[in-house]
């Protein structure tokens, strides 16, 4: 088995790392920058005869789906020029997805491995992964149970493995984001009500927490959630549903719309009176331990802001750049601590932590 990834963000770059244990295995991605050990896309045809297609799909709001044009462009693409190849779609896709990809590449294999890996320990979840779930057509039950033994030798760990449909497989990656969002919202929304009536958040949710049922896991408050997957997948998630009876996926999409509105709010009614304040936002990355800044529950507050009249100062070292959304990038910590009046931190750590009496945070961890 030889194996081509094709797409080095976080998730290719981990399954490129796990899988180069076992197997011969080629990374390519258009951008250079992501590095990859093929030079053309030609060339990691020419090698493979698997196939793991970790191409970005965005979801784009004005055709209500994600944006599946470069990996079904690139599946194609492969099928054409080397026919009987695996396709191993990870991407995020919508329901019905990979089926309609086998129909137009009928004589290469389609499996859908989704993954579920967080950007901040991305290779440590590829290589000891909660559960391998593998999407496959009726015909090709035994070329996902190769797939399953590849991928079994390649983990650290004794990773359930599931063999279900294609279309299976895309539901369990899609459920499985709208209940981690759902959990955000409902303890975000815990927070707000504590928030509101002057409650201690920490106090209320390790109460809630100590029933088995709800457990102390995934329960840290947050200004909404972020990131490339959860936003994306729940509005998916909701649009798959038309024609089905459904309130929930449509209630934590705005849920979490909500969170951020009333977070500025707050911070809003803090700095109310105060001549000429300066607002900083400590960190625009998604989470700690995370070195991307893409798609960061941080933008939308930015944008509330400026709808106010209010333009933070940014401390960011991840960001290259001088300014970030129309807002100054204050490269030097201790000025940027002294000059504001009130600091923003979504998440805490040891050197915001000491400034604590400065900071509006709903973290309740440090």
């Amino acid at each position: 088995m030889k194996i081509a990834v094709i797409g080095l963000g976080f998730v290719g770059k981990a399954m490129l790392d796990v899988l180069a244990f076992c197997f011969p295995t080629i990374g390519f991605d258009i951008d250079p920058a992501k590095g990859g050990q093929a030079a053309t896309l030609e060339e990691a045809i020419s090698f493979a005869d698997h196939f793991l297609l970790c191409l970005p799909t965005n979801y784009d709001d004005a055709e209500g789906r994600f944006d599946t044009t470069s990996l079904e462009e690139t599946a194609l693409a492969i099928a054409t020029k080397k026919k009987g190849a695996v396709l191993v779609v990870k991407s995020t896709v919508p329901m019905g997805f990979c089926a309609s990809l086998q129909t137009k590449c009928p004589e290469n294999p389609v499996l859908f491995c989704p993954e579920f890996l967080r950007e901040s320990s991305a290779k440590e979840d590829a290589s000891s992964p909660s559960r391998i779930i593998i999407g496959r057509s009726a015909v090709h039950r035994e070329i996902s149970e190769t797939w399953g033994d590849a991928l079994r030798l390649c983990v650290k760990n004794d990773a359930p493995i599931r063999h279900v449909s294609l279309e299976e497989a895309e539901a369990i990656k899609l459920f499985s984001n709208a209940y981690l969002a759902i959990r955000i919202g409902f303890f975000n929304e815990l927070d707000s009500y504590a928030m509101k009536h002057r409650l201690d958040s920490k106090a209320i949710i390790e109460g809630v927490g100590l029933d088995p049922r709800i457990g102390t896991h995934y329960c840290n408050p947050s200004f909404g959630y972020g990131g490339y997957c959860l936003p994306k997948d729940t509005k998916q998630l909701e649009k798959n549903y038309l024609g089905i009876p459904q309130e929930l996926i449509t209630a934590v999409v705005k849920s979490n719309a909500t969170r951020k509105e009333y977070i500025v709010e707050e911070v809003a009614s803090v700095l109310k009176g105060k001549e000429n304040p300066v607002l900083g936002i400590y960190r625009i990355r998604m989470e700690n331990g995370s070195e991307s800044c893409r798609y960061s529950s941080i933008d939308d507050l930015i944008i509330l802001l400026k709808a106010r009249g209010i333009t933070p100062v940014i401390y960011e070292p991840l960001w290259a750049e001088n300014e970030y959304m129309g807002c100054p990038n204050d490269w030097e910590f201790s000025h940027f601590v002294s000059s504001c009046d009130l600091i923003l931190a979504n998440r805490l750590d040891d050197l915001i932590a000491p400034y604590r009496e400065k900071v509006f945070t709903r973290d309740i961890r440090l």
